[in-house]
């Protein structure tokens, strides 16, 4: 299937940073319309970043089929807009990172196996299990808060989880059994993961326990774990219901640390 890409570039007043940040989208329909994804680019622009910003295979005026794709699919995608990045002149000399939200965060670590131009890799809300263990959990969290009994939703979730991959059944074929841990496992680049302690959408306990068990089998791991209290699957504030600005700044901080800048 031919696949045409479109983004957008942000570009710094002042290319200190030496550094690109490309963004990977989360899951459905997503393009460079989104402002949270265009807030997020913008304040990383203005920190210095040169910020890559597509719109996802099949949305915006991006071309391709993103509900038949693959997560391989979508990895190749990122790994072509990297290529692009690294060969102007201007940017040769960057370090480059790439920035997975929510489902971004599975292709994240297939880019960055796929591309030796990938430095560090950072996923934002993005759950630490399969496909498939997390569209179980949403929709029995989203039954429970409506009331549902426990015995009751775990019931059901089961069923409506079937339901929900038939609808879409070449996407869930293709993804579902995708293993995050397997891949973070074989990870050569520094990693930061970020959670939402209060996400709905994302099984942030059963994430974490994996995460823990894998790093207690290989504890040298260059992997950083943080997760933001009273936030949920969007890293709100509650203060004033916007992405919350100790998130942002932690990303900043992190990108620069000495281990990263020395690869």
């Amino acid at each position: 299937q031919e696949v045409s890409l479109v983004g957008t570039l942000f570009t710094p007043i002042h290319d200190d940073r030496k550094t690109t940040l490309v963004f990977i989208h989360g899951s459905g329909v997503s393009d460079r319309g989104n402002f949270w994804y265009m807030y997020q680019a913008d304040y990383f622009a203005k920190k210095g970043y040169t910020v890559l910003l597509p719109d996802k295979r099949g949305c915006g005026k991006s071309h391709g089929e993103w509900h038949t794709a693959s997560f391989d699919d979508f990895a190749m995608d990122i790994t072509v807009g990297i290529e692009y990045l690294i060969e102007r002149q201007e940017m040769r000399d960057h370090k480059v990172g790439v920035l997975g939200l929510s489902q971004g965060g599975w292709i994240s670590h297939i880019v960055a196996e796929k591309s030796h131009d990938v430095d560090f890799v950072i996923d934002v809300v993005s759950s630490a299990t399969t496909p498939a263990e997390q569209l179980y959990f949403e929709i029995k969290r989203d039954m429970e808060d409506g009331g549902a009994p426990s015995f009751i939703s775990g019931l059901l979730s089961t069923v409506f989880s079937r339901r929900s991959m038939g609808k879409r059944k070449v996407w869930w074929d293709h993804n579902k059994d995708y293993d995050p841990i397997s891949m973070l496992s074989k990870t050569r680049v520094p990693v930061l993961k970020i959670f939402g302690s209060e996400d709905k959408n994302v099984p942030v306990e059963k994430s974490l326990s994996n995460l823990e068990l894998m790093m207690i089998d290989q504890p040298d791991l260059p992997i950083t774990i943080k997760v933001f209290e009273d936030s949920g699957h969007a890293l709100f504030n509650d203060n004033n219901r916007w992405i919350r600005t100790d998130y942002l700044d932690l990303v900043n901080g992190w990108i620069g640390r000495s281990d990263i800048n020395s690869n």
